[in-house]
């Protein structure tokens, strides 16, 4: 059997213009991206895509719903999107049930439909698309166009994560960091669950590992991993990863006390809209810890906090103009 993917551009070309469905796919998928000396072009891509369709292909036909739903070198058109998403799914292309699940759940050019969407995820999660899996168990776990059932949502999210599937493994680490899903708190079990997903480069997990070892929850402290982590998490600007980093130099939590670069970290996730951090900086204003005193900038950023719906802020505020912050 030929592997398209190893072929020069030439001979995939001369592979496509005998009407070989991978073959033409690939093609499409070359001018797509702009690369092998391709140049992005998305009126080729269109053409192959729609050629290696009639062949059969199902990538094709996922992928021509795609650029139709976001549209992409074409007219935007969730109704011709749905077509070939429809056409592909039913038969067999997981991707394109997925797809279908995400617009009836959104309702998105189409009237909202939670049963008819996880209809669909549950197809997909069934013969094995993980990112399917996490939504069938985030359905059950809500109760979100089925019946609540955390035993089946996690169920569904362990499968996931069998499948090598990160987000489930997160999704898991949360169950039992919180007890969620009929489970008891297992903090050890939760640690595992993050670790093998921040291996995997979820940098959501990556926060939650470094939260646990600073704090040592379910595993023993090591402040030095647990920067470690957080800092790889505050790479790909995480929140909370930025505010956990201030956190630790601010109060001294098992490194020199370093207020100043405390709120530095505050700042940079203020800056990304995390209304924890914002108050946290209102304190330090307020107080003039780690930062010079300063009652106006204190203020502006608990009215920022409080925008953004801190229910910590609105107190803070009120103490800072009676003069007892």
């Amino acid at each position: 059997m030929t592997d398209y993917l190893k072929l020069s551009m030439d001979d995939l070309l001369k592979e496509a213009k005998k009407g070989i469905p991978e073959a033409m796919y690939l093609m499409g998928e070359a001018h797509f991206r702009g690369h092998d000396g391709v140049e992005k072009d998305m009126t080729a891509t269109i053409t192959w895509w729609k050629k290696a369709a009639e062949a059969g292909s199902l990538k094709a036909m996922g992928q021509l719903g795609n650029v139709h739903a976001f549209g992409e070198g074409v007219k935007q058109d969730i109704n011709e999107a749905l077509r070939w998403w429809q056409m592909a799914a039913e038969k067999g292309h997981l991707g394109s049930m997925n797809n279908l699940g995400n617009i009836y759940v959104m309702g998105t050019g189409v009237p909202m439909n939670m049963a008819k969407g996880v209809e669909w995820w549950l197809k997909a999660a069934t013969q094995g698309n993980a990112v399917a899996m996490v939504q069938v168990g985030d359905a059950y776990a809500n109760g979100d166009g089925v019946r609540r059932d955390p035993g089946q949502a996690l169920s569904w999210y362990l499968k996931g994560a069998e499948g090598g599937y990160p987000l489930a493994m997160h999704k898991l680490g949360e169950a039992y960091g919180s007890g969620q899903c009929g489970l008891a708190i297992d903090l050890a079990t939760a640690v595992t669950w993050w670790r093998k997903a921040a291996k995997l480069g979820y940098p959501q997990s990556m926060n939650q590992l470094g939260v646990a070892l600073a704090f040592g929850q379910g595993v023993d402290m090591n402040i030095n991993e647990a920067l470690s982590w957080l800092h790889l998490a505050a790479e790909k600007d995480i929140p909370e990863a930025k505010y956990n980093i201030g956190s630790i130099y601010h109060a001294g939590h098992g490194v020199p006390r370093d207020m100043a670069k405390g709120v530095g970290w505050w700042l940079k996730a203020a800056e990304l809209d995390f209304p924890l951090a914002m108050v946290r900086l209102g304190q330090a204003y307020a107080d003039g810890l780690g930062v010079k005193k300063d009652s106006k900038k204190a203020a502006s950023w608990l009215d920022k906090a409080i925008e953004l719906g801190s229910k910590e802020a609105p107190n803070l505020l009120n103490k800072l103009k009676n003069g007892s912050a």
